[in-house]
């Protein structure tokens, strides 16, 4: 059986999660980036934006794979403002829908309190 939420959860639950996933769309090329950068200091091979550098794991080549991932740091050039005005806009959906509920007549927040 589902627990019930507060009724305060129930309104700001939407805006919290698209809080939460503009953050996640403006930060997410960082990740490639960061896990290239660790293989590549891992095996002790050079990584940077100019070119590919050879990078042999097991016997596999990968300095291009990890100069592809490298680069996609650069995109969040386009994902991180994008991700910001997400932000804005999911935390002004926030605060308006915080101020509703305390604006709410008490006998409508334990009415629908009751009702659960």
């Amino acid at each position: 059986m589902k627990r019930p939420c507060s009724p305060l959860w129930e309104r700001l639950r939407y805006p919290t999660y698209c809080m939460a996933g503009s953050v996640a769309f403006g930060l997410c090329p960082l990740l490639p980036t960061l896990i290239a950068a660790a293989i590549a200091a891992l095996n002790g091979c050079r990584l940077h934006e100019g070119f590919p550098n050879p990078c042999s794991v097991c016997g596999f080549e990968i300095g291009d794979l990890l100069y592809a991932f490298g680069l996609c740091f650069w995109m969040m050039g386009l994902t991180l403002p994008i991700g910001v005005l997400l932000l804005g806009g999911s935390t002004l959906w926030l605060l308006i829908e915080w101020c509703r509920y305390l604006l709410k007549p008490k006998s409508e927040n334990v009415a629908t309190e009751s009702r659960r």
